[in-house]
């Protein structure tokens, strides 16, 4: 079994881990609300599956109202990371990433992010990473990035 990293070493991991999945999710988000959210705005319910486009509507909306809460943001700031997978993975919204996967290279895409939420759950409730975690998510985020950035 993968040994929990000590005190300096662990927080290192997690500190590197947020700011992959940080990087990452930005990198997704910006690239669905490039090629799928402008350019559909009015008919979203085609491109983003019901239960995602609900959620982050709920979210969106919850935030706006609370009169603590300051700026607004674009609908894709309130999807969930599992939501990105869903996102890519409704009909053939690939298609609008052909540039930068193949269908093979994008389902590995799908597997990838499914991997990652675990992790991505670790880092977020501040539980330390392993070795093995930490390492997964710095090669699964490399690989998926350098492929965005070509």
């Amino acid at each position: 079994m993968d040994e929990i990293l000590e005190s300096d070493q662990e927080i290192s991991f997690n500190i590197a881990g947020y700011e992959l999945l940080y990087t990452l999710e930005r990198m997704m988000r910006d690239l669905i609300q490039q090629r799928i959210m402008k350019p559909h705005m009015d008919n979203l319910q085609t491109k983003i599956p019901a239960d995602v486009l609900e959620g982050m509507k709920k979210r969106k909306d919850a935030e706006e109202n609370n009169p603590i809460s300051i700026g607004t943001y674009e609908l894709i700031e309130y999807c969930d990371f599992t939501d990105l997978k869903k996102i890519l993975e409704k009909g053939r919204n690939h298609e609008f990433f052909s540039d930068i996967f193949s269908f093979e290279e994008i389902k590995t895409v799908y597997s990838k992010l499914g991997e990652l939420d675990p992790i991505r759950k670790k880092i977020a409730h501040s539980r330390p990473l392993t070795r093995k975690e930490f390492e997964r998510l710095r090669l699964y985020a490399t690989d998926i990035l350098d492929r965005i950035r070509k």
